[in-house]
């Protein structure tokens, strides 16, 4: 696993890295990693907009990220938003959990396409 590395380091030393880990993992081998600098999170698009984002540094977004991971021999096998742990936690009641709103977005909100909108992400990539 790898945690607060690739958010933080450019690309002529995450590239590298990704090849040698995936040297080290066996066949369908998992990479356990997140991005906590998303550029393309709606929370970094806003910002943006309004002129109030100031991590110009932050550039791994869910594209770039996934493109690494192709070139490096990875493939995305899962990804989990870490913002909707606190929504989650907020609305932690039986009422909200059990209600038929929540049984559809909850599943939902494990999707790739809703985690790489998140500011901060976990990714689990595996070596194809």
């Amino acid at each position: 696993s790898a945690f607060r590395f690739f958010g933080n380091a450019q690309d002529d030393l995450r590239i590298p890295v990704l090849e040698a880990l995936r040297q080290l993992l066996k066949d369908n081998g998992l990479l356990v990693f997140n991005n906590h600098r998303n550029p393309s999170s709606l929370r970094g698009v806003a910002q943006r907009m309004t002129g109030r984002y100031e991590d110009h540094a932050a550039d791994l977004s869910w594209s770039k990220l996934t493109d690494l991971l192709d070139k490096t021999g990875f493939t995305v096998d899962r990804c989990y938003g870490i913002a909707w742990w606190f929504v989650m936690h907020k609305l932690n009641k039986p009422s909200v959990f059990q209600s038929l709103p929540a049984r559809w977005l909850e599943p939902l909100s494990r999707s790739d396409m809703i985690a790489s909108r998140c500011p901060a992400f976990i990714c689990v990539a595996r070596k194809k």
